[in-house]
Parts: C-alpha cells; sequence; structure tokens
C-alpha cells in the first residue's frame, strides 16, 4: 500500500511538472510572437487552473474528407481559409463533449 501511495504521488508531481513545463514553453513563445494574440508585455499575466489529472481524458477523432472552405475571422481583423479537418470526441466528467478541429 505505501509503495503504490509513493508511486501514484511520483506520477502526479511528474504530471504537474510536465503541464507546469508546457506552460512555460507556450508563455516563452507568446512572448516572442510580435504579431500574436497577446503583446509581449501581457504574457506574464497569464493565469491558469491548477493542474488536476482528472481532466486527462481519452478521445475519439474522426477524420473528415470533402469539407467545404470557408473563411475565418482571426485576431488581428483581417480572415483566413480554413476548413474543417476532424472531429474529437470525449467524455469528461460522465459528459460527452465534441471539439472540431480546423
Amino acid at each position: 500500500f505505501l509503495l503504490a501511495l509513493c508511486l501514484n504521488t511520483h506520477a502526479q508531481s511528474k504530471y504537474e511538472q510536465n503541464i507546469t513545463a508546457l506552460r512555460e514553453e507556450k508563455a516563452a513563445e507568446l512572448a516572442k510572437e510580435q504579431y500574436g494574440p497577446l503583446k509581449p508585455d501581457q504574457v506574464a499575466f497569464l493565469d491558469y487552473f491548477p493542474v488536476d489529472a482528472s481532466y486527462k481524458v481519452k478521445d475519439k477523432i474522426e477524420v473528415l474528407f470533402d469539407e467545404p472552405v470557408f473563411r475565418m475571422p482571426t485576431y488581428d481583423g483581417t480572415s483566413n481559409e480554413y476548413k474543417r479537418y476532424a472531429i474529437i470526441t470525449f467524455t469528461l466528467h460522465g459528459k460527452e463533449h465534441t471539439l472540431n478541429v480546423y
């Protein structure tokens, strides 16, 4: 029992470390982008929810073919052409969710 508890604690801390590292990498990338959605001096104000392993999910991906191209507005006031590429379905806390991938 104690060994299982120690392994679980170590795995959780490794999971938290990985998420923290990804967040730091993303902040560094955003700070370098001159025309990104945030100004470099705003990146320091990013605030995240605490890491929660219950949000790890397994998903199903349905790749789409022959989807129409459409224009989507971007953050800088212009628009770009996009095409829906896939649909991702997953269950989180007992409820099914769907995301479109462009």
